[in-house]
């Protein structure tokens, strides 16, 4: 898309529709020139959301999830309908997003703590909650982690 053919999209339904396509564009790096203003869209906002709790795994691992803020990942786990293989596979994007470098972000792991009571710890298996014990992590930084 050049500057001259820009195109304005005052119809939120068409620009939902449109956004995987644009995206796709944008990754094989045939869009260069792209710039979206939505001013208080919730249609979109909650679009969005249902396509992470739907594609959870993928997009934990992805880098856009270590750019949410702390509000949008707790709402992400505090969703009944999170799509997620196993409670271990929470925990660990749980610590992918307070260590999103390899070390743990000290203003990440303040919200760490409200993230673990969202984890149905139940489900987790006690060899992992063992392993837990004996490895370094977020989870041994914050006393409310534990």
């Amino acid at each position: 898309m050049t500057h001259q053919e820009t195109q304005m999209f005052e119809d939120q339904l068409a620009l939902i529709h449109c956004l995987p396509q644009l995206n796709n564009l944008r990754v094989a790096g045939k869009l260069t020139d792209l710039t979206i203003e939505l001013v208080k869209s919730d249609q979109l906002k909650n679009v969005c959301l249902q396509h992470i709790k739907a594609t959870f795994e993928a997009t934990g691992a992805s880098y856009f999830f270590i750019r949410l803020p702390p509000d949008a990942v707790l709402s992400l786990l505090r969703a009944d309908d999170l799509q997620v293989d196993s409670e271990e596979s929470l925990f660990k994007t749980i610590e992918r997003w307070v260590s999103p470098l390899g070390e743990v972000d000290e203003t990440r792991v303040a919200h760490a703590a409200s993230m673990m009571k969202e984890m149905r710890w139940y489900q987790v298996a006690a060899n992992f909650r063992n392993q837990l014990d004996d490895e370094d992590g977020f989870w041994n930084t914050n006393v409310e982690c534990l």
